[in-house]
Protein backbone atom coordinates (compact mmCIF):
# COMPACT_ATOMS: atom_id res chain seq x y z
CA UNK A 1 0.00 0.00 0.00
CA UNK A 2 1.43 3.34 -0.96
CA UNK A 3 2.25 5.97 1.64
CA UNK A 4 -0.27 8.39 0.11
CA UNK A 5 -3.17 5.95 0.59
CA UNK A 6 -2.04 5.26 4.18
CA UNK A 7 -1.98 9.00 4.92
CA UNK A 8 -5.53 9.37 3.52
CA UNK A 9 -6.77 6.48 5.70
CA UNK A 10 -5.17 7.97 8.80
CA UNK A 11 -6.63 11.36 7.95
CA UNK A 12 -10.20 9.95 7.64
CA UNK A 13 -9.80 7.91 10.84
CA UNK A 14 -8.82 11.08 12.65
CA UNK A 15 -11.84 12.90 11.26
CA UNK A 16 -14.16 10.11 12.42
CA UNK A 17 -12.66 10.20 15.91
CA UNK A 18 -13.07 13.96 15.97
CA UNK A 19 -16.74 13.74 14.98
CA UNK A 20 -17.40 11.03 17.55
CA UNK A 21 -15.75 13.06 20.28
CA UNK A 22 -18.14 15.97 19.60
CA UNK A 23 -21.32 13.84 19.79
CA UNK A 24 -23.41 13.82 22.96
CA UNK A 25 -25.36 11.06 24.66
CA UNK A 26 -28.90 10.93 23.28
CA UNK A 27 -30.26 9.70 26.64
CA UNK A 28 -28.69 11.80 29.38
CA UNK A 29 -27.18 14.62 27.27
CA UNK A 30 -23.64 13.93 28.41
CA UNK A 31 -20.86 15.07 26.04
CA UNK A 32 -18.91 11.84 26.56
CA UNK A 33 -20.05 9.78 23.56
CA UNK A 34 -19.22 6.07 23.62
CA UNK A 35 -21.38 3.94 21.27
CA UNK A 36 -24.88 3.79 19.79
CA UNK A 37 -25.40 7.43 20.62
CA UNK A 38 -24.85 6.77 24.36
CA UNK A 39 -22.23 7.65 26.94
CA UNK A 40 -20.35 4.96 28.88
CA UNK A 41 -22.79 4.82 31.82
CA UNK A 42 -25.93 4.74 29.66
CA UNK A 43 -24.41 2.16 27.34
CA UNK A 44 -23.56 -0.08 30.32
CA UNK A 45 -27.14 0.26 31.56
CA UNK A 46 -28.36 -0.57 28.07
CA UNK A 47 -26.23 -3.72 27.89
CA UNK A 48 -27.39 -4.81 31.36
CA UNK A 49 -31.15 -4.23 30.98
CA UNK A 50 -31.55 -4.56 27.24
CA UNK A 51 -33.33 -1.22 26.92
CA UNK A 52 -33.34 2.28 28.39
CA UNK A 53 -37.04 3.11 28.00
CA UNK A 54 -38.01 1.24 31.16
CA UNK A 55 -37.38 4.24 33.38
CA UNK A 56 -39.27 6.71 31.19
CA UNK A 57 -42.09 4.19 30.63
CA UNK A 58 -42.74 3.88 34.36
CA UNK A 59 -42.92 7.63 34.82
CA UNK A 60 -45.23 7.95 31.78
CA UNK A 61 -47.59 5.29 33.17
CA UNK A 62 -47.48 6.91 36.60
CA UNK A 63 -48.44 10.25 35.09
CA UNK A 64 -51.23 8.54 33.13
CA UNK A 65 -52.60 6.95 36.32
CA UNK A 66 -52.72 10.33 38.07
CA UNK A 67 -55.18 11.72 35.47
CA UNK A 68 -58.86 10.96 36.05
CA UNK A 69 -60.19 8.38 33.60
CA UNK A 70 -63.07 10.66 32.54
CA UNK A 71 -60.56 13.37 31.57
CA UNK A 72 -58.52 10.87 29.55
CA UNK A 73 -61.66 9.63 27.81
CA UNK A 74 -62.71 13.16 26.82
CA UNK A 75 -59.19 13.92 25.58
CA UNK A 76 -59.21 10.76 23.45
CA UNK A 77 -62.64 11.54 21.97
CA UNK A 78 -61.95 15.20 21.12
CA UNK A 79 -58.21 14.85 20.48
CA UNK A 80 -57.33 17.81 22.69
CA UNK A 81 -56.23 18.37 26.27
CA UNK A 82 -58.25 21.61 26.57
CA UNK A 83 -61.77 20.20 26.85
CA UNK A 84 -64.46 21.52 29.20
CA UNK A 85 -65.82 18.54 31.12
CA UNK A 86 -69.33 18.81 32.69
CA UNK A 87 -70.04 17.71 36.24
CA UNK A 88 -72.03 14.66 35.15
CA UNK A 89 -69.35 13.55 32.67
CA UNK A 90 -69.49 9.93 33.86
CA UNK A 91 -73.27 9.76 33.23
CA UNK A 92 -72.72 11.17 29.74
CA UNK A 93 -69.96 8.64 29.01
CA UNK A 94 -72.00 5.68 30.21
CA UNK A 95 -75.04 6.89 28.24
CA UNK A 96 -73.00 7.03 25.03
CA UNK A 97 -71.34 3.67 25.70
CA UNK A 98 -74.76 2.04 26.08
CA UNK A 99 -75.43 2.99 22.44
CA UNK A 100 -72.37 1.03 21.28
CA UNK A 101 -72.24 -2.74 21.02
CA UNK A 102 -71.17 -4.59 24.16
CA UNK A 103 -67.70 -5.39 22.82
CA UNK A 104 -66.84 -1.76 22.06
CA UNK A 105 -68.22 -0.68 25.42
CA UNK A 106 -66.21 -3.23 27.42
CA UNK A 107 -62.95 -2.55 25.57
CA UNK A 108 -63.27 1.22 26.07
CA UNK A 109 -63.94 0.71 29.79
CA UNK A 110 -60.94 -1.64 30.09
CA UNK A 111 -58.75 0.90 28.31
CA UNK A 112 -59.79 4.11 30.06
CA UNK A 113 -61.58 3.31 33.33
CA UNK A 114 -59.40 0.35 34.37
CA UNK A 115 -56.30 1.67 32.53
CA UNK A 116 -55.31 -1.64 30.95
CA UNK A 117 -52.77 -1.85 28.15
CA UNK A 118 -53.70 -2.98 24.65
CA UNK A 119 -51.79 -6.23 25.16
CA UNK A 120 -53.62 -7.01 28.43
CA UNK A 121 -57.02 -6.40 26.81
CA UNK A 122 -55.96 -8.53 23.85
CA UNK A 123 -55.28 -11.48 26.15
CA UNK A 124 -58.87 -11.33 27.44
CA UNK A 125 -60.30 -11.49 23.91
CA UNK A 126 -57.61 -13.57 22.24
CA UNK A 127 -56.59 -10.69 19.96
CA UNK A 128 -53.36 -8.87 19.25
CA UNK A 129 -52.62 -5.47 20.75
CA UNK A 130 -52.77 -3.90 17.28
CA UNK A 131 -56.28 -5.27 16.73
CA UNK A 132 -57.39 -3.90 20.11
CA UNK A 133 -55.96 -0.51 19.18
CA UNK A 134 -57.98 -0.56 15.96
CA UNK A 135 -61.16 -1.43 17.86
CA UNK A 136 -60.56 1.41 20.35
CA UNK A 137 -60.06 3.90 17.51
CA UNK A 138 -63.21 2.70 15.74
CA UNK A 139 -65.27 2.95 18.94
CA UNK A 140 -63.95 6.45 19.58
CA UNK A 141 -64.97 7.47 16.05
CA UNK A 142 -68.52 6.40 16.84
CA UNK A 143 -68.39 8.51 20.00
CA UNK A 144 -67.39 11.56 17.93
CA UNK A 145 -70.55 11.82 15.83
CA UNK A 146 -72.32 15.19 16.31
CA UNK A 147 -75.24 13.87 18.41
CA UNK A 148 -72.92 12.11 20.88
CA UNK A 149 -70.40 14.97 20.95
CA UNK A 150 -73.15 17.37 22.01
CA UNK A 151 -74.05 15.14 24.98
CA UNK A 152 -70.38 14.97 25.97
CA UNK A 153 -70.04 18.75 25.96
CA UNK A 154 -73.30 19.88 27.65
CA UNK A 155 -73.70 16.91 29.97
CA UNK A 156 -76.25 14.12 30.23
CA UNK A 157 -78.79 16.00 32.38
CA UNK A 158 -78.86 19.06 30.13
CA UNK A 159 -79.09 16.90 26.99
CA UNK A 160 -82.09 14.98 28.40
CA UNK A 161 -83.78 18.27 29.36
CA UNK A 162 -83.36 19.67 25.85
CA UNK A 163 -84.59 16.38 24.36
CA UNK A 164 -87.80 16.49 26.43
CA UNK A 165 -88.42 20.13 25.45
CA UNK A 166 -87.93 19.35 21.76
CA UNK A 167 -90.23 16.33 21.94
CA UNK A 168 -92.97 18.37 23.63
CA UNK A 169 -92.69 21.09 20.99
CA UNK A 170 -92.81 18.46 18.24
CA UNK A 171 -95.92 16.85 19.75
CA UNK A 172 -97.65 20.22 19.95
CA UNK A 173 -96.95 20.82 16.29
CA UNK A 174 -98.36 17.39 15.43
CA UNK A 175 -101.54 18.06 17.45
CA UNK A 176 -101.96 21.36 15.63
CA UNK A 177 -102.22 19.39 12.37
CA UNK A 178 -98.87 20.39 10.90
CA UNK A 179 -97.62 17.94 8.29
CA UNK A 180 -93.96 16.86 8.44
CA UNK A 181 -91.72 15.05 6.02
CA UNK A 182 -90.68 11.56 7.12
CA UNK A 183 -87.05 12.64 7.54
CA UNK A 184 -88.00 14.80 10.52
CA UNK A 185 -89.20 11.78 12.52
CA UNK A 186 -85.66 10.36 12.75
CA UNK A 187 -86.60 6.89 11.56
CA UNK A 188 -83.97 4.24 10.94
CA UNK A 189 -82.47 4.46 7.48
CA UNK A 190 -83.90 1.05 6.52
CA UNK A 191 -87.44 1.97 7.66
CA UNK A 192 -87.25 5.35 5.94
CA UNK A 193 -86.04 3.80 2.66
CA UNK A 194 -88.89 1.24 2.68
CA UNK A 195 -91.51 3.98 3.15
CA UNK A 196 -89.94 6.29 0.57
CA UNK A 197 -89.71 3.45 -1.95
CA UNK A 198 -93.43 2.81 -1.49
CA UNK A 199 -94.18 6.44 -2.37
CA UNK A 200 -94.65 7.97 1.09
CA UNK A 201 -93.12 11.42 1.52
CA UNK A 202 -94.82 12.83 4.65
CA UNK A 203 -96.75 11.71 7.73
CA UNK A 204 -100.17 12.29 6.19
CA UNK A 205 -99.34 9.87 3.35
CA UNK A 206 -98.75 7.07 5.85
CA UNK A 207 -101.84 7.95 7.92
CA UNK A 208 -104.07 7.98 4.82
CA UNK A 209 -102.71 4.60 3.77
CA UNK A 210 -103.43 3.13 7.22
CA UNK A 211 -106.98 4.54 7.29
CA UNK A 212 -107.79 3.11 3.85
CA UNK A 213 -106.53 -0.37 4.78
CA UNK A 214 -108.91 -3.02 6.12
CA UNK A 215 -106.72 -3.84 9.13
CA UNK A 216 -107.99 -2.54 12.45
CA UNK A 217 -104.49 -2.51 13.89
CA UNK A 218 -102.53 0.41 12.34
CA UNK A 219 -99.19 -1.39 12.69
CA UNK A 220 -100.55 -4.42 10.82
CA UNK A 221 -101.40 -2.23 7.83
CA UNK A 222 -97.70 -1.44 7.39
CA UNK A 223 -96.78 -5.12 7.16
CA UNK A 224 -97.99 -5.15 3.55
CA UNK A 225 -95.05 -2.87 2.67
CA UNK A 226 -92.03 -4.80 1.49
CA UNK A 227 -89.17 -4.77 4.01
CA UNK A 228 -91.33 -3.76 7.01
CA UNK A 229 -91.60 -6.31 9.81
CA UNK A 230 -93.56 -6.32 13.05
CA UNK A 231 -90.92 -4.52 15.09
CA UNK A 232 -90.30 -1.96 12.36
CA UNK A 233 -94.05 -1.29 12.00
CA UNK A 234 -94.43 -0.76 15.74
CA UNK A 235 -91.42 1.54 15.81
CA UNK A 236 -92.78 3.60 12.90
CA UNK A 237 -96.15 4.00 14.61
CA UNK A 238 -94.45 5.12 17.83
CA UNK A 239 -92.51 7.75 15.91
CA UNK A 240 -95.45 9.00 13.83
CA UNK A 241 -97.82 9.27 16.78
CA UNK A 242 -95.03 10.21 19.27
CA UNK A 243 -96.21 7.69 21.86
Amino acid sequence: MSQMIQREIEYHKGKIKELKSKRTCCYCGSEKYYARGLCVNCYARYKRNGFLEKKTGRSRNKKRNEVDWKVRFYQAVFGSENVDIPQDAEDAIMHILEKLNSRYKDILLFRFKYNLKFADIGEKYGLTRERIRQIVNRALRECRNPANAKIFLIGYAQAEKEKRINEEEFKERIRSGENFSLEEYKLDSRQLNCLMRYGFRCRNDVIDYIQKSENKNPASALLTIRGIGIKSAERIMQKLYMK
